[in-house]
């Protein structure tokens, strides 16, 4: 199999099988990632992608998720990704799902007839890294979109029936402004209809440009405690029917739960543990994390 060792599934496909579709990111200018760690990006050739098609065929029996890698596989030119989506259901016709990250810039890029051949040869789940609802942030943050793309695009995928979950970067918005990145994302989110939102904790990653501005003192991190209190403000005031779950590596805490039902006991649970946190202690555990 041409699969790296360390993989990022995201929310969906924790028992999906792998496929290496692309490497590195398309474009790989975000302050807070170290995801691609300086691997460039590049489509894998075609004969790499059959081969590992028809191993998992050979070693699988009735395989029903294929995860598609690496960043951003699902935005390629539809010219390259609609092959490699029929050589999946030609030589793994059980599986019933595909999976793969996508960025908001890529979706905008395709047309609704683009939109709509993926999803012909679907069902599939695409994860999207909106983060926050906060424009200016997302600018100081190098992310090349706007709310107002966000909800425009997702919109286009809803209509064609793809299928999306979201990641919810809390701390982005650095020291004391937890409260009001909250309020301003879940304003945003509760605008779409997610299947499921992925919290992400802010980390200060080695290599990133994030690291080197925390260490300057250009960036000040959120403490813990204001972490969970903004997470806890974001679910208290989201209006969409979803899953909420912090079960990320970044996160030092851990919450799962369905929306509206389960809303006032993470709520709940978020402020409790915000107020028995020790801050300096997981200060020092978040700055060790290696990515």
């Amino acid at each position: 199999m041409h699969t790296p060792q360390n993989v990022r599934r995201g929310p969906y496909g924790y028992s999906a099988e792998l496929l290496q579709v692309t490497t590195g990111c398309s474009y790989d200018k975000c302050r807070f990632c170290n995801l691609t760690n300086g691997t460039p990006f590049s489509v894998v050739p075609m004969e790499h992608i059959i081969a590992d098609l028809e191993e998992i065929a050979a070693a699988v029996r009735h395989p029903r998720s294929v995860f598609l890698l690496t960043e951003d596989p699902m935005g390629l030119p539809n010219d390259r990704l609609i092959p490699v989506l029929k050589l999946i259901r030609e030589k793994l016709p059980t599986v019933s799902e595909i999976i793969g990250f996508i960025r908001v810039r890529d979706i905008k890029r395709k047309s609704d007839a683009d939109l709509r051949e993926m999803a012909d040869l679907g069902p599939l789940k695409v994860i999207v890294g909106v983060e926050s609802g906060w424009d200016e942030i997302l600018a100081e943050m190098n992310k090349d979109q706007t709310s107002a793309d966000t909800i425009e695009q997702l919109r286009r995928l809803e209509e064609v029936g793809i299928e999306y979950s979201v990641f919810y970067l809390c701390g982005i918005a650095g020291k004391g402004n937890g409260q009001e990145n909250a309020l301003r994302s879940a304003k945003l989110y509760s605008q779409l209809h997610p299947t499921r939102i992925e919290i992400v904790s802010m980390t200060p990653f080695p290599g990133t440009q994030l690291r080197e501005d925390v260490l300057s003192g250009e960036f000040e991190l959120a403490p813990e405690s204001e972490m969970m209190l903004e997470v806890a403000t974001f679910i208290e005031n989201l209006e969409c029917e979803t899953i909420v779950a912090a079960e990320h590596d970044t996160n030092l805490f851990r919450i799962e739960g369905p929306l509206p039902q389960a809303r006032d006991h993470m709520v709940e649970v978020l402020r409790w543990r915000a107020a028995n946190v020790d801050d300096e202690k997981m200060y020092d555990s978040r700055f060790m994390m290696k990515g």
